[in-house]
């Protein structure tokens, strides 16, 4: 086979993948405001949609860092979130937090987490993912079982850094899976903008 054809052979082999990639996650832009872009998708078997969001900060990755793993501060940002504090802190990359979220006419839900922090040459990725057996039931909440949430953060270069974020959660309880996914665009663009106001604040003092 001449040279050429290889190279076509393998450009054509590149564009598949490609194509292929962006049909399996299928993202749809639902919310953009200030920078910050929300998009949802649907993935079999989950009636619930993952979400993706995707934003600049003018801070750097440390910065982001201890915000992200200030547990206890996370009522200050986290939309619907009433209560929060760190459980316990298993090593530098390791933690489990507690947070409770409340809204209007529905009853509180509570959230066990455990999160890991990976850090290579590039980016730093934060993994969080329920731990609903870690502790005793609470009769005054529901808890949320399934819950994933990864942060990567990536330099932009003058002491900016690129964050994506994709999350999956199922409230549990009777709320209704459409209500769930109605609100939870707004929900994400809501959190990021106070995260951003929240990071701000917290660097300048």
């Amino acid at each position: 086979m001449k040279n050429t054809d290889i190279t076509k052979a393998f450009c054509i082999a590149l564009l598949f993948i490609h194509q292929l990639s962006i049909a399996q996650s299928n993202w749809k832009l639902t919310k953009a405001k200030d920078g910050i872009v929300v998009y949802q998708t649907q993935k079999a078997p989950s009636k619930n949609l993952d979400s993706k969001v995707e934003l600049i900060i003018n801070h750097s990755t440390e910065d982001i860092l201890n915000c992200l793993t200030n547990f206890d501060n996370y009522k200050m940002w986290n939309s619907n979130c009433t209560r929060s504090k760190l459980i316990k802190k298993i090593d530098n990359n390791h933690w489990i937090y507690y947070s409770v979220f409340s809204a209007p006419f529905i009853q509180d839900r509570e959230l066990y987490a455990k999160v890991t922090l990976t850090t290579t040459a590039d980016k730093s990725i934060i993994h969080m993912e329920a731990c609903p057996e870690f502790a005793a039931i609470n009769k005054d909440c529901i808890r949320i079982n399934n819950f994933y949430c990864d942060y990567i953060l990536k330099d932009s270069g003058g002491g900016k850094t690129n964050i994506t974020l994709t999350t999956s959660i199922d409230m549990s309880g009777s709320l209704s899976v459409s209500m769930v996914n109605k609100f939870s665009a707004g929900s994400l663009l809501t959190t990021f903008l106070n995260f951003r106001e929240q990071l701000n604040k917290s660097v300048s003092n």
